[in-house]
């Protein structure tokens, strides 16, 4: 008799959990259809573009050897800087550091406050994030080649940031002679050439460091998801083409090996972050 009993309070506490649970699982539910909370809006970061999780067509069947062939590829959600680092923003990363100028300083046409900064090496590159990072904290980080050129094309295959077709007043070009030389402008000096995403100056001004490693035969065996690069190499993929390049260089698809140790004045980066 006494075990009877015990097992029918057994019994009853668990009818009552499954009513206590199935009471937490719907208000839950209500709370998300109330507040909206089943898709949390990104952060809204300061200078950064939020980049939302999804695929597209990465490379140009239509474009060199390196990027054939088109393909899909799924990247997760991301931030982008908005602009290329700036002379200004690298200079308080070398005041607070004691890390060397970039070659740009030396340089007239080169060292206005607000254009990018020229003739930072791949490493160079990699240095201010980590600063950034540990003065933020937040992992900043170079761009993926993916991740660059999702957001320079979107989801359209732009060939150009902002279409298909050329526009020589849309971006800082080879076009644009100052004196014996041509030199870099403030970054955002060109509204009409943003990418799908709102990001600027993805064509021309400067070349932009990725954090891949360069392989032409790459696209033949990529990760399909978020892919990181090649595993090895001897040079570092740059992408958007600068302010000396024709227009063939500043397609969204353009792929451009560079060693990691180049430092000259066609050659820049944008900081990327990880949602």
């Amino acid at each position: 008799m006494r075990h009877r009993t015990l097992v029918a309070a057994v019994v009853s506490f668990g009818e009552s959990l499954r009513t206590l649970s199935s009471g937490i699982v719907v208000v839950t539910l209500l709370g998300v259809v109330l507040c909206g909370c089943g898709s949390p809006e990104p952060l809204s970061i300061e200078g950064m573009v939020f980049i939302p999780a999804g695929s597209f067509i990465m490379g140009n069947d239509d474009g060199d050897p390196d990027e054939i062939p088109a393909h899909k590829v799924r990247l997760h959600s991301y931030y982008i800087a908005e602009h290329e680092v700036t002379n200004e923003q690298y200079g308080t990363f070398v005041k607070a550091t004691g890390y060397r100028p970039p070659k740009g300083w030396e340089h007239p046409g080169f060292s206005d406050p607000k254009a990018p900064v020229a003739g930072v090496s791949w490493i160079d590159a990699v240095k201010y994030c980590q600063w950034l990072a540990q003065e933020t904290e937040r992992p900043y980080r170079l761009p993926t080649e993916a991740e660059w050129e999702k957001a320079a094309r979107g989801t359209r295959e732009f060939v150009f940031p902002w279409g298909d077709f050329w526009d020589p007043s849309r971006c800082n070009w080879g076009s644009e002679p100052v004196g014996y030389m041509r030199h870099t402008v403030p970054v955002g000096s060109f509204e009409s050439g943003k990418s799908p995403y709102g990001v600027y100056d993805m064509a021309g001004n400067v070349w932009e460091w990725c954090s891949d490693w360069y392989d032409p035969g790459y696209y033949q065996f990529s990760d399909k998801v978020s892919p990181q690069g090649a595993f090895t190499g001897t040079q570092k993929v740059a992408r958007g083409g600068c302010w000396n390049d024709n227009s063939r260089y500043c397609r969204t698809t353009d792929r451009w090996p560079v060693e990691m140790t180049c430092r000259e004045l066609y050659v820049g980066f944008r900081v990327c972050l990880s949602k």
